[in-house]
Order: C-alpha cells, then structure tokens, then sequence
C-alpha cells in the first residue's frame, strides 16, 4: 500500500487517524478508500502487486535457515476463506472459487498443509517462551431485515484461524 499512499499526504494522515478497518455488525469501514483496499491493494489471484516481502525458508522444525528482504511483485495463487483453508486441513476439498489459472489446486492444499505444520511448530514454541494465551470469546450477530440485531452466538475458532493468526 504503500507505493499508492505516500506519506504525509491528506490520504495518509486519514488513514493513521483510523489505523485499521473496522469491522461492525452491519458492515465494515475500510481504513484506505475501496478504489485501494478492495482493487489495487487487493491480493487478486492472479494480479500483480507491488508489494516488500520478507522470503524465509525454514526447515520442517520452523529453524529460519535463509532470509530475505526487499521489494517485490507477487502474484497471489489463489483467494481462500477460513472454511476452505477449514476444508483442507480436513482433508476436505476445498471449494476454491477465485484461483489464478496457472495454478493447481492440489498444490494449493499441499502448500496449505505444510503452512498449517510450520504453523503448529511456531506456536508451540511461542507458547514454551512465555506467550499469554488471550483467547477472548467472539460473538456473531443475526440480523433481521432492517439491520438490528435479533440473535446471538459464539463464534468457534478452527485451526485454519490459528494457521493465519500465527503466520
């Protein structure tokens, strides 16, 4: 993002005012206009993006072993929600509507599988070293036609939240 936001500017100081999206009952309140947060800054499959990235390889034990930082264009393979990321790790099929064409999804789910085992590795070891725990119940709201909230009920986390939070 920030090759479209420059610092300082009128967009830049409304953007730090809000410092992140707001996610309501109702509807959401992007930090950045939509023209940026849902198109060009938006991991499209398939798209290029401008974008800096910290490239890491890891042994099958989370050991960095080689890293890497600088700018880059990434193209992302695939756009996943938490049910299909949920699906594979159940060794389900995931359900993938949005995917680049050159990419399969057979190597989708196996990249998701090794993710998810790195992930489980880190946050062991996070844990081991003293990270507090803070897992504060979520609520999810039903609302009748007119927006308001007319039901309740606790959202429960799958593993495919914990393999996004920890990476």
């Amino acid at each position: 993002m920030s090759f479209h936001v420059k610092p300082n500017t009128a967009l830049d100081r409304d953007a730090r005012k809000r410092a992140t999206s707001v996610y309501l009952v109702q509807r959401a309140v992007p930090m950045l206009p939509p023209a940026l947060s849902e198109e060009l800054c938006s991991l499209a499959p398939g798209e290029e993006r401008l974008a800096f990235s910290a490239v890491l390889t890891l042994t099958k034990e989370a050991k960095v072993i080689k890293k890497w930082f600088g700018k880059t264009v990434i193209k992302s393979a695939a756009r996943l929600s938490y049910g299909m990321v949920q699906n594979v790790l159940d060794g389900k099929p995931p359900g993938i509507i949005s995917m680049a064409p050159e990419h399969e999804v057979s190597s989708i789910e196996t990249d998701t599988r090794r993710l998810y085992e790195l992930a489980k590795v880190l946050r062991t070891r996070r844990f081991q070293n003293g990270a507090l725990r803070l897992d504060a119940p979520r609520l999810s709201f039903k609302l009748n036609d007119r927006g308001l909230p007319v039901d309740c009920s606790q959202i429960v986390n799958l593993e495919a939240n914990s393999l996004v939070e920890e990476v």
